[in-house]
C-alpha cells in the first residue's frame, strides 16, 4: 500500500467520517491538517434548551396532578373505612360512638376518643377506682383516666372513660361486651399519638414539614395544626417526625348530617387546605382550620 493509501486508512472512522484528531489527506506537497469535529453552535444549544423546558413544563403539572389525585383517593378510602366502622358500631351497640365535648357542653371535634370507641377497651380496675386504666383490644394503646381527661378536655370535667369497654372485675350493664369495629383494617400510619400519650385516628397523609407549633384553643399541647399527632412522638428524632391531622367527629350535634354524624379531615395539598368530609363528594378548599 502506498503512502497515500496508508494516510487514507488512518484518517477514516468507523462511520466513514474522519476520526477526531486524525490526519486528513491533502494534495501532494501540502501539509496535512488535523480533523476537528464541529461543535454545537449557540443557536443550536438554545433550541435544545428551549425544547427541554417545554417538555418539563408539560411533565411537571401532570406529575403534580397524579400525586394530588393519589392523595385524594387515599383520603377518601380512609374516610370510608372510618365511616363504615362507625356504622358497624351503631349496628352492634344501638347508637353512634360518643364524641368529645367541652365543659360547657359544646362539641370539641379537634380531638376525640373515636379510636378507643371503635376498637374497644378492657380494664381490670373497678369503675370507682381513682385512676382506671384502659387497654385497647388491638393491644396498641394503654391509657388512664387522667390522660384521657387531659387530652380531651385539658383536665376539666368531661370525657374520662369509654363506652365500648369490658369491665373484667365488676358487672356493668353498659359496656360489658367489647366490639372491635376496626378489626384487622387499621394500618400503623393511621394511628397518631399526642404528646400526652393519647391515641388519635389520623389521616395517613402527613402535614407539610416546617409548620410551627402553636397553642390552639381548648387543646392542652402545642401542635402545628389543631388536632394533629405524630406516629412516634417519643423517638429520638421526634422533632423531625412528621405530623398528621386527626379525623374530626361530631355525633352529638352534627350540623351537616343531622340524623347521623359529621366526619371530616383537613389535608394540605400543594399549599392548599383540602377538607374531606362525609357531607361533600368533593374536597372543599378552606382558609382556616
Amino acid at each position: 500500500m502506498d503512502g497515500t493509501g496508508l494516510r487514507d486508512l488512518q484518517t477514516s472512522g468507523l462511520d466513514g467520517c474522519p476520526a477526531a484528531g486524525a490526519l486528513v489527506s491533502t494534495p501532494s506537497g501540502q501539509r496535512p491538517e488535523l480533523y476537528q469535529p464541529r461543535a454545537f453552535s449557540l443557536i443550536e444549544m438554545l433550541v435544545v434548551i428551549s425544547v427541554m423546558a417545554i417538555l418539563a413544563s408539560m411533565i411537571f403539572p401532570i406529575t403534580r396532578a397524579v400525586s394530588r389525585n393519589r392523595i385524594k383517593n387515599r383520603t377518601r378510602a380512609e374516610m370510608e373505612q372510618v365511616a363504615t366502622a362507625i356504622e358497624i358500631y351503631k349496628t352492634k351497640r344501638g347508637h353512634y360512638p360518643p364524641d368529645n365535648h367541652l365543659p360547657d357542653g359544646n362539641p370539641n371535634p379537634y380531638v376525640n376518643q373515636l379510636y378507643y370507641e371503635l376498637v374497644g377497651t378492657t380494664t381490670t380496675n373497678p369503675p370507682t377506682a381513682p385512676e382506671v386504666w384502659y387497654q385497647t383490644s388491638d393491644g396498641r394503646s394503654l391509657v388512664d383516666t387522667a390522660a384521657i381527661k387531659w387530652a380531651l378536655c385539658r383536665g376539666f370535667d368531661g370525657v374520662s372513660g369509654f363506652v365500648n369497654t369490658s369491665w373484667t372485675s365488676v358487672s356493668v350493664e353498659e359496656g360489658s361486651t367489647v366490639v372491635n369495629c376496626l378489626k384487622g383494617s387499621l394500618r400503623a400510619d393511621q394511628l397518631g399519638v399526642t404528646p400526652g400519650g393519647f391515641d388519635l385516628l389520623v389521616c395517613s397523609v402527613p402535614l407539610p414539614p416546617g409548620l410551627p407549633l402553636r397553642q390552639w384553643p381548648h387543646l392542652p399541647y402545642p401542635t402545628p395544626y389543631p388536632g394533629s399527632a405524630q406516629l412516634n412522638p417519643n423517638s429520638p428524632s421526634a422533632q423531625r417526625e412528621p405530623w398528621y391531622c386527626a379525623w374530626r367527629y361530631n355525633s352529638s350535634s352534627p350540623t351537616n348530617n343531622p340524623s347521623s354524624f359529621d366526619l371530616w379531615v383537613d389535608v394540605i395539598i400543594n399549599g392548599q387546605t383540602n377538607r374531606f368530609s362525609n357531607w361533600s363528594r368533593d374536597a372543599v378548599i378552606v382558609n382556616s382550620p
